[in-house]
């Protein structure tokens, strides 16, 4: 029969067990003390990004932050003509523009019956006297201000491999319309152009400073 001494060391033994189990297993080497690797590049990140300009910062509705793109143009733009093509901020949330990239399609000679299937695309790479006359402005509808004093060539604008980069971030809230009017100069070529607005979706509380950490 145990005595109160073995009881005692029993029960000593059990409290020490615990302890162990409560506490986890040990890391094995010196490498387990520091981790490396994807887990540890997240841990990092957390430490010293703003909270909504972390990855994956799914939370609170009002406090998410999301790449997104506007598109502008796909019109066939015969030659004299200037058609206006609008682009909406969806009220869900406002949106920063920081870049802009441009695609051109391109087909010389008359219209034919087929319009949208003979144009070819325009490859700023290759083409050296570019997409010759086609221009477009840029107008906020609200407002009536313009973005340019002239209409601007779209070759200035930037491709997805290049993209324009705005010098500063420009901010239009929910449901703010912006209007690119395109227009073609030149006297034989059919252009179909397309503009692509590139900036970040932001929640109204939020956006004050979100704009002040963006860079073009």
């Amino acid at each position: 029969m145990a005595n109160e001494k073995d009881i005692k060391r029993l029960e000593k033994m059990v409290a020490e067990l615990n302890k162990k189990v409560s506490a986890g297993p040990k890391p094995m080497g010196p490498a387990a003390a520091k981790p490396t690797g994807a887990p540890q590049q997240a841990v990092n990140l957390k430490n010293v990004l703003p909270p909504k300009l972390r990855p994956g910062n799914v939370g609170w509705i009002s406090d998410v932050v999301w790449g997104y793109g506007f598109n502008a143009g796909g019109i066939i733009l015969e030659p004299g003509r200037a058609i206006d093509s609008i682009v909406t901020v969806t009220q869900e949330a406002a949106f920063i523009l920081t870049k802009i990239t441009q695609t051109v399609y391109v087909r010389d000679g008359a219209p034919g019956a087929y319009t949208y299937e003979m144009i070819d695309y325009h490859d700023p790479n290759y083409e050296i006297s570019g997409a010759y006359g086609l221009k477009f402005t840029m107008t906020d509808a609200q407002s009536g201000r313009s973005y340019m004093t002239f209409p601007e060539a779209m070759d200035n604008m930037g491709t997805g491999r290049y993209p324009y980069r705005l010098p500063t971030p420009l901010f239009f809230l929910p449901n703010s319309t912006i209007v690119f009017r395109f227009q073609n100069d030149s006297e034989h070529v059919t252009y179909m152009p397309f503009l692509t607005l590139w900036g970040v979706r932001v929640r109204l509380d939020e956006a004050g400073s979100i704009l002040s950490t963006l860079r073009a």
